[in-house]
């Protein structure tokens, strides 16, 4: 008998789950649906909740083979599990958008890693001290000439 739990998926996290259940990591799922990273967490995070399950690859379980084996997943009693790839952008082309380190539209607002993030802070901070050195010794050079 199918767990009624399934009845409460939305689409999305169901087709989130059946990649998960592939094997996909969170990366992958997002270029392949054509989401960002962090929607792909949230719609496992809900598609865990709903489940009653600690993780996701064991709500893919749960979703997909059940945990003796048995499906517990009836696609004639929710819906077809039908994934379809987001149109594929032509890759060997640079990217006509600059890569902008602040959030723009259409652009989450975390998505630099800590690495850049540090990077971005040290050239911001370097850059800062150049400006205040060259304020100084020009400030310093005025005050001598007078």
């Amino acid at each position: 008998m199918a767990d009624p739990r399934f009845g409460e998926l939305s689409d999305r996290q169901k087709d989130v789950l059946k990649l998960v259940a592939q094997g996909l990591t969170a990366p992958e799922i997002a270029h392949q649906l054509g989401i960002a990273v962090p929607t792909v967490h949230q719609r496992l995070a809900g598609a865990r909740n709903k489940l009653g399950a600690t993780s996701s690859r064991q709500a893919a379980r749960l979703f997909v083979g059940g945990s003796d084996g048995e499906s517990l997943y009836h696609p004639a009693l929710y819906d077809e599990m039908t994934v379809e790839a987001a149109p594929q952008a032509d890759m060997s082309s640079p990217s006509p958008r600059p890569f902008r380190p602040w959030p723009t539209p259409g652009r989450p607002i975390n998505d630099m890693s800590a690495g850049q993030r540090i990077i971005l802070v040290v050239g911001l901070a370097a850059g800062i001290a150049t400006i205040i050195t060259m304020m100084t010794v020009t400030a310093v050079a005025l005050n001598s000439q007078l």
